[in-house]
């Protein structure tokens, strides 16, 4: 498994691909409503982030489990249309070097939760195509060097 790409997938739950060591690439589709905790921590192999084509997208912090094993918060469900970046989303990605969002003047984007990007060696601010706001202000963004 080296390429993710989802085109036809709303959320993908907590620890999902968390070490992942083959993947070296994601790129989430248009309709990209939810991203667990911890959902691509440790995949060291993993490049690059593409949430080009994004235009609805919520990635929610604190999760609760449901019985059938899935990860769902239902205390969000307002921020539809918003992104909101789960706590230690991309934790350890030690390769992750880009980062791409779409460029969007009327799309929200909401908290960034915890530790997104803790243990991103490689990657740098100079690394994010396209940044929204709230990822800019986020401790995670600001605590990454601004080049290599």
């Amino acid at each position: 498994l080296e390429g993710l790409n989802f085109t036809n997938i709303y959320w993908i739950g907590a620890h999902a691909f968390e070490g992942c060591t083959s993947l070296a690439s994601v790129t989430f589709g248009t309709y990209m409503t939810a991203i667990g905790d911890f959902a691509f921590a440790d995949c060291t192999n993993l490049t690059t982030l593409d949430f080009s084509s994004t235009k609805k997208t919520w990635l929610y912090g604190r999760t609760e489990q449901t019985a059938d094993g899935l990860t769902y918060n239902q205390n969000l469900e307002y921020f539809m249309c918003s992104t909101v970046f789960g706590q230690y989303a991309f934790k350890d990605c030690s390769s992750l070097a880009t980062v791409t969002f779409a460029k969007s003047t009327s799309m929200y984007w909401g908290t960034i939760g915890t530790g997104i990007f803790d243990g991103c060696t490689v990657l740098t601010q100079a690394g994010f195509t396209n940044p929204p706001s709230a990822i800019k202000n986020s401790a995670g963004y600001k605590g990454l060097p601004a080049t290599a």
